[in-house]
């Protein structure tokens, strides 16, 4: 998922096909009343607008209409999520603490995409100041989330794996994998500039964090998908498509919000 010149735009294709798919896929299966259905509308709009991206020219480096709308369907979808989760149906098989990681979600899912974000631009503009800045802030955010994310971790503790389902371990490793490459991709955002040509390398090994970090979320809600009796939760299917819903819109929101930094203005960037 290189950012290399127009590489991008195929991504953007796959995304917003991919997009489209799963909100059909999700109306179809049973979320057609609120807020199942507005999960899938703002996912078939974002897929819309990703898909006139991929086909348009280079977007203008001044407008940020695309890049505002990408990150606003993401938070929607965030907020939508989260919605279902409280539900009253859900909400009394909940214990307190796991509440928390609603803001642990939220926090780590738009801080990984900012930061993922500014890592595909500082490639092409590794002293651009505020390219840096919106880095940081990304990174921040993100870590702001592994705070929230720890807090329920608490309530496991002295719980032996007797008492877990038989899946516990293979799914506790992958979350702790997915927050591994998270933490390590902020802390390696959030380091001391180096030279030009450093910076690059190191934005360039961002990139890839984030992608094994996307990747292996997917491969998380796979597991769950194929491990959770169909008792639980609206349905494993439908806790599958709104995980692979919020999975592909971080990315497609990531490589939008990018796509806005191609070109930076030259005044903007921090002297040599």
């Amino acid at each position: 998922m290189e950012d290399a010149p127009r590489t991008t735009d195929r991504w953007l294709l796959i995304l917003a096909v991919a997009l489209i798919a799963e909100a059909g896929t999700a109306y179809a299966s049973g979320l057609k009343t609120p807020p199942g259905c507005a999960l899938a509308i703002v996912a078939a709009a974002l897929g819309a607008v990703t898909l006139l991206t991929s086909r348009r020219p280079e977007t203008d480096p001044s407008s940020w209409t695309i890049a505002r709308f990408a990150a606003l369907s993401l938070v929607a979808i965030l907020l939508i999520n989260s919605y279902i989760y409280l539900s009253p149906g859900n909400f009394v098989r909940r214990a307190p603490l796991t509440l928390l990681s609603l803001p642990a979600g939220m926090f780590m899912g738009l801080g990984g995409a900012l930061l993922w974000s500014a890592a595909l631009a500082l490639r092409d503009h590794p002293r651009h100041p505020g390219l840096a800045k919106i880095g940081r802030i990304g990174a921040g955010v993100a870590q702001l989330g592994f705070i929230f994310a720890f807090m329920p971790e608490v309530s496991l503790l002295g719980r032996t794996f007797g008492s877990m389902p038989t899946t516990y371990p293979l799914l506790s490793l992958a979350r702790l994998v997915v927050r591994v490459l998270l933490l390590w991709a902020s802390v390696e955002m959030m380091r001391a500039p180096l030279e030009p040509d450093l910076l690059r390398v190191r934005f360039v090994k961002v990139n890839r964090l984030m992608m094994a970090w996307a990747s292996v979320m997917v491969v998380q809600s796979l597991v769950i998908f194929g491990t959770t009796p169909g008792e639980r939760y609206p349905g494993p299917f439908h806790l599958f498509m709104r995980n692979f819903i919020y999975q592909t819109a971080i990315v497609a929101a990531t490589l939008l919000v990018a796509r806005r930094f191609r070109v930076v203005p030259e005044e903007g960037a921090a002297p040599a």
